[in-house]
């Protein structure tokens, strides 16, 4: 059943997803050809996890309008997912090593940033994951990799991993009632002044994904470093579980092949990894 919302600004939206519309422009061999679509669901996270565990394929997608308890990075704390015409999805992902799962950390977020691009907007990533526009969040991303065991053999298995994503595609986030988000988050309808297609939107993240992460770690992080925010800036830092101490300010020199940063703190060299990291962002 359609289900139609009023966006500031006088915009209307259909808040159902059009399968062929996204079929249409999907140019991929395996991902989100088989397609699972909920009006709403608990987590799209929770559905790609029971479903890879029962064989689910590579590049299996499941979307949904809406998730009443989606997952966010930090500590997969709550992701604010509200029928407001955004993207909220997970795609499994499957490989017999560990080391392409591991890249697509990277890939992801510069596939997305490229997919905007192609819509006209200015986006960048922001280590680790998350995708800006305009200094503010237009999306975030979480990976968990599982392992796999085969029935017969504890020497051998594979992986698999969930991608979550949500994408701020067409909700007016200067109006959410959250105010860290009506402050810090952005949608792409508010930066193009328009209506987005969610169906193209989504192909055309499918279609950079599938070939960046067919690519070397070096063609992946020369791709991830082209859309990279933070480099050569200001960033303001907060450790993780240290909630009590000062946020510092430290220059980015690099975000490196293994995906650590290198920063300059009062003219010393520090290397972060994403782990320690619990706030990072920009100083304006």
């Amino acid at each position: 059943m359609s289900g139609r919302i009023h966006l500031s600004g006088g915009f209307l939206v259909d808040t159902t997803f059009q399968t062929p519309i996204f079929h249409n422009h999907l140019k991929t061999s395996f991902l989100g050809r088989n397609l699972i679509h909920h009006q709403t669901t608990t987590s799209t996270m929770d559905d790609a996890l029971r479903m890879a565990q029962r064989g689910a394929p590579h590049g299996t997608l499941i979307i949904a309008e809406e998730q009443t308890h989606g997952k966010a990075r930090k500590d997969f704390r709550s992701w604010s997912s509200m029928p407001a015409g955004n993207l909220y999805f997970t795609v499994i992902l499957r490989s017999a090593e560990l080391e392409p799962l591991s890249l697509v950390h990277f890939a992801a977020p510069a596939s997305l940033a490229m997919a905007c691009r192609d819509r006209g907007v200015d986006a960048q990533v922001k280590w680790p994951n998350d995708v800006w526009s305009h200094n503010k969040k237009l999306s975030g991303m979480i990976q968990p990799v599982e392992y796999e065991q085969e029935d017969n053999s504890p020497y051998c298995g594979s992986y698999y991993s969930m991608l979550g994503v949500g994408i701020n595609v067409n909700q007016d986030m200067s109006k959410h009632p959250d105010p860290l988000l009506s402050k810090g988050a952005i949608s792409l309808s508010q930066i193009m002044g328009k209506i987005v297609s969610r169906e193209i939107l989504l192909a055309q993240f499918m279609n950079h994904l599938e070939e960046n992460i067919q690519k070397s770690r070096e063609g992946v992080m020369s791709l991830y470093r082209s859309v990279d925010l933070l480099s050569g800036r200001t960033v303001i830092i907060k450790p993780k579980g240290l909630e009590e101490m000062e946020s510092f300010e430290a220059s980015v020199v690099e975000v490196m092949d293994n995906g650590q940063l290198k920063v300059s703190v009062n003219g010393e060299e520090k290397i972060l990894m994403n782990e320690e990291v619990g706030e990072i962002r920009p100083k304006l």
